[in-house]
Parts: structure tokens; C-alpha cells; sequence
């Protein structure tokens, strides 16, 4: 892996629902690893949830299991500031 690419694991495929104000909503867990502030690896992976991608009829398409990274996509430009928008995964071939 690229020591740029930020690595992501998914673990399961299933896809929780939750109620949100708006209606409800899909959410998968993955795992991130991580850097401290001294840019050596975290020890152990964080949990956090994303959103997966929808097909044409606006299901939830569950990650399927694996390493991933981010998808250029996932980073914008805001005001002259980087920020990570919606992540999306792409897998990382072994």
C-alpha cells in the first residue's frame, strides 16, 4: 500500500437502518487505521460508520468485504481548505 493511501477494512457486509429526521437511512461499519500526531501507525484500527453507495432504485449496495482506500472523490476544496466530503471506497488489490 502507498504510504498516502489511507487504509480502510471492511469486515461485514451488513448494512444497519437507522431513523433519521428526514426518514431513514443506511449506514455500514468499517474500520480505519490511523496516525498519531508524530505520523507513526495507530496500534489498532478506529470503528466508523459510511454510507454506502445506492443502486438505481435507491437501495443500499453493502461494501463486500475487504481493504479499501479512499476514492479521490471523497476529498474537496472548500474555501481554500481540504475537507473530506461523503467517503467513498475503492478496493486495494493485494
Amino acid at each position: 500500500m502507498n504510504p498516502l493511501q489511507i487504509q480502510i477494512d471492511i469486515e461485514s457486509e451488513e448494512i444497519q437502518t437507522r431513523q433519521g429526521k428526514k426518514g431513514d437511512y443506511h449506514i455500514q461499519t468499517a474500520y480505519i487505521h490511523t496516525f498519531g500526531r508524530d505520523g507513526q501507525p495507530e496500534r489498532y484500527p478506529r470503528e466508523f460508520n459510511l454510507f454506502p453507495d445506492r443502486d438505481n432504485q435507491g437501495r443500499p449496495i453493502p461494501y463486500k468485504k475487504g481493504s479499501y482506500t479512499l476514492h479521490p472523490k471523497s476529498y474537496r476544496i472548500n474555501n481554500g481548505f481540504l475537507e473530506l466530503a461523503f467517503p467513498s471506497l475503492i478496493p486495494v488489490k493485494p
